[in-house]
Order: structure tokens, then C-alpha cells, then sequence
């Protein structure tokens, strides 16, 4: 018989609140006072684990990156086929949809304030951006091995592919309104990275 989970901490709790705090309404208009009443601890204990208002916004994006990354070695090794190259592809994709859908208000706070990185420690956005880097360097190490056109901009190629993705977890609600699919569904989800990966990997004009 398997162990009961062990009850969220007070800093857990607080972190949670915050992230919903700051997804529906932004780190301006969100208040410690907000957050500390939906977690359900004082505000003086919040300034405790927290010290200020911005270095808990920093704590919410730096865990959820440091998770990211910390996913991404996992898929990132150097691979020897095409066909492995492809499988450990969608095995990325598929664990960075999981990642985000678990958390969707980190990746509302980041759609967001995109264009307020100041409120960012620098190590905290190196994070964030660590994830399209490393990517560059796995997709530069298969060029190397042959495995990918001898011309591709490794960068260029890891930004596409990540921009592709984080916008279909960006549209996801319009999405499901307008045709009544969701990226929540394992099917629907599995169609959509292989159609997408597919366009990646094989362009959508015909070789000649």
C-alpha cells in the first residue's frame, strides 16, 4: 500500500498561491497581502521565507526552470541514428508539453511578462534561456554526426521548435474553444507533436 503524499508546507503553499496570484493578474497588481490570505499564512511569515514580493515572483520562474532543464539532460544525450535522433525528439516534446500543462500558471506568468525581464534575476532568465541553448548544442552535436543537413543553424532550429511549441501551449484554450480539441488529450496531444515534428523534420515543400 503505497504512502500518503506528505501535506504542502507553508512555503509550498505559498508559492502555489503566488503563482496564481501572479498568473491572473501580473507581479504589479498582485499584492504579498493576496497571496499570503490564499495560502493561508500571514504575511509576516511570507517576508520569512520570501523576504520581498519580487524575490518570491523569482522563486516561482527559477523552480520551474531549474525543473526544465533539469528535463531536458535527461533527453539531450548524444544519439548515433536518424530514427533515434527523431524518437528522442518527441520524447522532448512530450515532456515539455507534460512539464508546462502541470504548471500552466508559470507558463502564464512567462507569456505575460515576457517583455519585463527586469523583474528576472539574471540567473533566472540565464535558466529560462538555457533551454533553447542546450537544445542548440544537441541539435549541433547530430549536424556534426551527420545525422542533419550539413547547413542547418543549430540556434536558428532550436528557437523554431521551441517557439512552435510554447505558442500551441499559448493558443491552448483558444484552441479547445474554437475546435474543441486539447492538448490535454494524450491522443490529440501525441497527433499534434508528430504532425509538427514531421513538418520539422521533412519542410513542407517536396524535394525536388
Amino acid at each position: 500500500m503505497s504512502k500518503p503524499s506528505p501535506a504542502p508546507t507553508a512555503r509550498d503553499r505559498i508559492v502555489a498561491a503566488a503563482k496564481h496570484h501572479f498568473a491572473k493578474h501580473g507581479f504589479r497588481a498582485t499584492t504579498t497581502q493576496e497571496i499570503a490570505k490564499s495560502a493561508g499564512v500571514g504575511t509576516s511569515l511570507l517576508h520569512h521565507h520570501f523576504g520581498t514580493k519580487l524575490e518570491l515572483y523569482r522563486v516561482c520562474i527559477a523552480d520551474f526552470g531549474k525543473a526544465r532543464v533539469q528535463r531536458l539532460q535527461e533527453f539531450t544525450r548524444p544519439v548515433t541514428t536518424k530514427t533515434e535522433f527523431e524518437a528522442r525528439l518527441f520524447e522532448l516534446v512530450s515532456s515539455f508539453l507534460a512539464e508546462h500543462l502541470r504548471d500552466p500558471d508559470v507558463l502564464q506568468i512567462l507569456l505575460r511578462d515576457i517583455n519585463e525581464s527586469e523583474l528576472w534575476a539574471k540567473e533566472t532568465e540565464d535558466l529560462l534561456f538555457q533551454f533553447s541553448s542546450d537544445l542548440a548544442v544537441f541539435f549541433e552535436e547530430s549536424r556534426k554526426a551527420g545525422l542533419l543537413r550539413s547547413d542547418l543553424d543549430a540556434g536558428t532550429a532550436a528557437r523554431f521548435l521551441y517557439l512552435s511549441f510554447s505558442g500551441l501551449l499559448h493558443s491552448e484554450t483558444h484552441i479547445q474553444r474554437v475546435s474543441g480539441i486539447s492538448l490535454r488529450n494524450p491522443q490529440v496531444q501525441e497527433w499534434i507533436i508528430r504532425s509538427v515534428l514531421d513538418v520539422f523534420f521533412r519542410g513542407i515543400v517536396p524535394a525536388s
